[in-house]
């Protein structure tokens, strides 16, 4: 019975230690409302490029960070990452830009920053379009929407999942 009831202080020490592991704070997407550019240019990756940036979606003011290390060319790097549920909200510039108009309910986005929690990311997930109902359709589609170059701006749009860490980042 002693050995149990020296058990139970220390079981609440390492809930509590979990706990912590999760970082929380709050952070403001860019207010910076980007001008769509009728017709952005393409680079060598297939990847859209908008020079004034391209728009992101309102987030939650209140999220949770989780601390990881990703890899990144024989060296690893400490990210910040939030996962935002969005209940559907409509967003569809990047999908219009990408030829997939049919798409843009958006489903969940996360949102990647560097240590010094400075966005260098937003993937987004969005479910088709093809009723105007609120209802769900299984399908998802996910783009990122990136910068590059750490000017603030989020100038590039890639149809690919991932969001790779830039070298200003590293």
């Amino acid at each position: 019975m002693i050995r149990c009831l020296l058990f139970i202080p220390l079981l609440c020490l390492c809930l509590l230690g979990c706990l912590r592991a999760n970082t929380e704070f709050t952070t403001e997407p860019s207010t910076q409302q980007p001008t769509p550019v009728t017709s952005p240019t393409k680079n060598e990756k297939g990847e859209l490029i908008n020079p004034t940036g391209w728009s992101l979606p309102e987030l939650p003011k209140n999220r949770t960070f989780k601390a990881s290390t990703v890899s990144s060319e024989n060296s690893e790097v400490h990210i910040l990452s939030s996962y935002s549920s969005m209940k559907l909200q409509r967003f569809t510039e990047p999908y219009n830009a990408l030829g997939s108009s049919g798409w843009g309910r958006l489903h969940s986005v996360t949102e990647y920053l560097s240590s010094s929690r400075k966005p260098y990311c937003y993937r987004l997930a969005a479910e088709t379009d093809w009723s105007n109902e609120n209802e769900r359709v299984g399908a998802l589609m996910v783009v990122s929407i990136s910068d590059n170059d750490g000017d603030g701006i989020f100038e590039t749009l890639s149809g690919k999942a991932g969001c790779p860490v830039p070298d200003w980042v590293k």
